[in-house]
Protein backbone atom coordinates (compact mmCIF):
# COMPACT_ATOMS: atom_id res chain seq x y z
CA UNK A 1 0.00 0.00 0.00
CA UNK A 2 2.84 2.41 0.87
CA UNK A 3 4.60 1.58 -2.41
CA UNK A 4 1.40 2.41 -4.36
CA UNK A 5 1.10 5.78 -2.56
CA UNK A 6 4.72 6.60 -3.33
CA UNK A 7 4.18 5.84 -7.03
CA UNK A 8 0.98 7.96 -7.10
CA UNK A 9 2.84 10.84 -5.46
CA UNK A 10 5.67 10.61 -8.01
CA UNK A 11 3.19 10.57 -10.90
CA UNK A 12 1.38 13.59 -9.45
CA UNK A 13 4.65 15.55 -9.09
CA UNK A 14 5.64 14.60 -12.66
CA UNK A 15 2.22 15.78 -13.91
CA UNK A 16 2.61 19.13 -12.11
CA UNK A 17 6.11 19.61 -13.55
CA UNK A 18 4.83 18.96 -17.09
CA UNK A 19 1.85 21.29 -16.68
CA UNK A 20 3.81 24.15 -15.12
CA UNK A 21 6.74 23.86 -17.52
CA UNK A 22 4.27 24.32 -20.40
CA UNK A 23 2.75 27.36 -18.69
CA UNK A 24 6.13 29.00 -18.21
CA UNK A 25 7.07 28.59 -21.86
CA UNK A 26 3.79 29.92 -23.25
CA UNK A 27 3.73 33.68 -23.94
CA UNK A 28 0.29 35.04 -23.13
CA UNK A 29 -1.07 38.20 -24.73
CA UNK A 30 -1.11 41.37 -22.68
CA UNK A 31 -4.60 41.87 -21.26
CA UNK A 32 -5.65 45.50 -21.53
CA UNK A 33 -8.47 46.52 -19.25
CA UNK A 34 -8.72 50.24 -18.77
CA UNK A 35 -8.46 51.65 -15.30
CA UNK A 36 -10.68 54.71 -14.86
CA UNK A 37 -7.84 56.64 -13.18
CA UNK A 38 -5.15 55.72 -15.68
CA UNK A 39 -3.79 58.53 -17.85
CA UNK A 40 -3.92 57.31 -21.41
CA UNK A 41 -2.15 58.65 -24.49
CA UNK A 42 -3.46 56.39 -27.28
CA UNK A 43 -6.82 54.75 -26.76
CA UNK A 44 -9.14 52.56 -28.80
CA UNK A 45 -12.84 52.38 -28.11
CA UNK A 46 -15.90 50.83 -29.68
CA UNK A 47 -18.90 48.63 -29.17
CA UNK A 48 -19.41 44.88 -29.76
CA UNK A 49 -22.84 43.25 -30.10
CA UNK A 50 -23.14 39.49 -30.44
CA UNK A 51 -26.53 38.09 -31.52
CA UNK A 52 -25.81 34.40 -31.26
CA UNK A 53 -28.32 32.68 -28.97
CA UNK A 54 -31.91 33.79 -28.58
CA UNK A 55 -32.57 31.24 -25.83
CA UNK A 56 -29.61 32.28 -23.66
CA UNK A 57 -30.57 33.27 -20.10
CA UNK A 58 -29.30 36.78 -19.37
CA UNK A 59 -27.60 35.84 -16.07
CA UNK A 60 -25.64 33.06 -17.82
CA UNK A 61 -24.75 35.43 -20.67
CA UNK A 62 -23.19 37.84 -18.16
CA UNK A 63 -20.67 35.24 -16.91
CA UNK A 64 -18.06 35.93 -19.61
CA UNK A 65 -16.84 39.15 -21.22
CA UNK A 66 -16.31 39.52 -24.93
CA UNK A 67 -12.63 39.82 -25.84
CA UNK A 68 -10.89 41.07 -28.98
CA UNK A 69 -7.48 39.50 -29.50
CA UNK A 70 -5.25 41.79 -31.55
CA UNK A 71 -1.65 41.75 -32.79
CA UNK A 72 0.56 44.76 -33.46
CA UNK A 73 1.68 44.24 -37.07
CA UNK A 74 5.18 45.70 -36.61
CA UNK A 75 6.15 44.41 -33.15
CA UNK A 76 4.18 41.14 -33.15
CA UNK A 77 2.99 41.92 -29.60
CA UNK A 78 -0.44 40.43 -28.76
CA UNK A 79 -3.13 42.18 -26.71
CA UNK A 80 -6.55 41.23 -25.36
CA UNK A 81 -9.14 44.02 -25.31
CA UNK A 82 -11.85 43.20 -22.77
CA UNK A 83 -15.39 44.55 -23.14
CA UNK A 84 -17.40 46.03 -20.28
CA UNK A 85 -19.77 44.78 -18.94
CA UNK A 86 -19.74 41.01 -19.32
CA UNK A 87 -22.36 39.74 -21.75
CA UNK A 88 -23.15 39.89 -25.45
CA UNK A 89 -23.43 43.68 -25.68
CA UNK A 90 -20.42 45.56 -24.40
CA UNK A 91 -18.15 48.51 -25.01
CA UNK A 92 -14.39 48.51 -24.92
CA UNK A 93 -11.87 51.19 -23.93
CA UNK A 94 -8.21 50.20 -24.02
CA UNK A 95 -4.77 51.79 -24.12
CA UNK A 96 -2.61 50.52 -26.98
CA UNK A 97 0.73 51.66 -28.34
CA UNK A 98 0.45 53.51 -31.67
CA UNK A 99 0.57 51.25 -34.72
CA UNK A 100 -1.34 49.05 -37.14
CA UNK A 101 -3.21 46.10 -35.61
CA UNK A 102 -4.73 42.92 -36.98
CA UNK A 103 -7.62 41.28 -35.12
CA UNK A 104 -6.92 37.59 -34.49
CA UNK A 105 -10.40 36.80 -33.17
CA UNK A 106 -13.40 37.85 -31.14
CA UNK A 107 -14.30 35.53 -28.28
CA UNK A 108 -16.84 35.09 -25.52
CA UNK A 109 -16.08 32.30 -23.09
CA UNK A 110 -15.23 29.22 -25.14
CA UNK A 111 -16.87 30.56 -28.33
CA UNK A 112 -14.60 32.21 -30.91
CA UNK A 113 -15.63 34.23 -33.93
CA UNK A 114 -13.49 35.26 -36.86
CA UNK A 115 -13.15 39.00 -37.33
CA UNK A 116 -10.71 39.47 -40.22
CA UNK A 117 -10.05 43.17 -39.75
CA UNK A 118 -7.28 45.73 -39.25
CA UNK A 119 -7.14 49.16 -37.63
CA UNK A 120 -4.63 51.91 -36.90
CA UNK A 121 -3.92 53.79 -33.69
CA UNK A 122 -2.10 57.16 -33.79
CA UNK A 123 -0.25 58.60 -30.80
CA UNK A 124 -2.36 60.89 -28.62
CA UNK A 125 -5.72 59.93 -30.16
CA UNK A 126 -8.80 58.08 -28.97
CA UNK A 127 -9.55 55.93 -32.01
CA UNK A 128 -13.17 54.84 -32.52
CA UNK A 129 -13.02 51.41 -34.19
CA UNK A 130 -16.73 51.11 -34.88
CA UNK A 131 -19.81 49.37 -33.58
CA UNK A 132 -19.32 45.78 -34.63
CA UNK A 133 -22.32 43.47 -34.67
CA UNK A 134 -22.50 39.80 -35.51
CA UNK A 135 -26.08 39.01 -36.54
CA UNK A 136 -27.32 35.43 -36.58
CA UNK A 137 -29.03 34.34 -39.79
CA UNK A 138 -32.14 32.25 -39.21
CA UNK A 139 -33.76 30.80 -42.32
CA UNK A 140 -36.41 28.12 -42.62
CA UNK A 141 -34.96 27.35 -46.06
CA UNK A 142 -31.48 26.61 -44.68
CA UNK A 143 -31.37 24.34 -41.63
CA UNK A 144 -28.51 24.81 -39.13
CA UNK A 145 -25.15 23.44 -40.21
CA UNK A 146 -24.40 19.91 -39.00
CA UNK A 147 -21.05 21.06 -37.63
CA UNK A 148 -22.80 23.10 -34.95
CA UNK A 149 -21.74 26.33 -36.63
CA UNK A 150 -24.22 29.15 -36.37
CA UNK A 151 -24.63 31.11 -39.57
CA UNK A 152 -24.27 34.83 -39.28
CA UNK A 153 -23.23 38.08 -40.86
CA UNK A 154 -20.73 40.62 -39.62
CA UNK A 155 -21.76 44.27 -39.74
CA UNK A 156 -19.69 47.33 -38.84
CA UNK A 157 -21.61 50.51 -38.08
CA UNK A 158 -20.28 54.04 -37.86
CA UNK A 159 -22.00 55.43 -34.75
CA UNK A 160 -19.19 57.84 -33.99
CA UNK A 161 -21.30 60.63 -32.46
CA UNK A 162 -23.22 58.32 -30.08
CA UNK A 163 -20.15 56.34 -29.01
CA UNK A 164 -18.03 59.50 -28.53
CA UNK A 165 -20.77 60.97 -26.31
CA UNK A 166 -20.80 57.71 -24.31
CA UNK A 167 -17.00 57.85 -24.01
CA UNK A 168 -17.04 61.45 -22.72
CA UNK A 169 -19.82 60.71 -20.24
CA UNK A 170 -18.48 57.42 -18.84
CA UNK A 171 -14.72 57.94 -19.27
CA UNK A 172 -14.07 61.65 -18.59
CA UNK A 173 -10.44 60.84 -17.69
CA UNK A 174 -9.74 60.11 -21.38
CA UNK A 175 -8.63 63.50 -22.65
CA UNK A 176 -7.32 62.43 -26.08
CA UNK A 177 -9.33 63.78 -29.03
CA UNK A 178 -11.74 61.18 -30.47
CA UNK A 179 -11.17 60.30 -34.14
CA UNK A 180 -12.81 57.85 -36.53
CA UNK A 181 -10.59 54.86 -37.21
CA UNK A 182 -13.25 52.37 -38.29
CA UNK A 183 -11.70 48.93 -38.67
CA UNK A 184 -11.35 47.58 -42.20
CA UNK A 185 -12.35 44.07 -43.15
CA UNK A 186 -9.49 42.25 -44.92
Amino acid sequence: MGEKRGMTKKLFIFFLLVVFSGCAAKRDPVRVESSPHEKQESVVFGHLVLDWRSDLIESIDRLDPMVLKVVNESSGESYEIVCEPNGSDGRFFAKLPPGTYRIKNWSKGEAEFSLPATFEVQKGEAAYLGTIQWVRIISPLRPPAKSGMIRGRLMIWDLFDEETAFLKEHRPEIKAPAVKAIMKIV
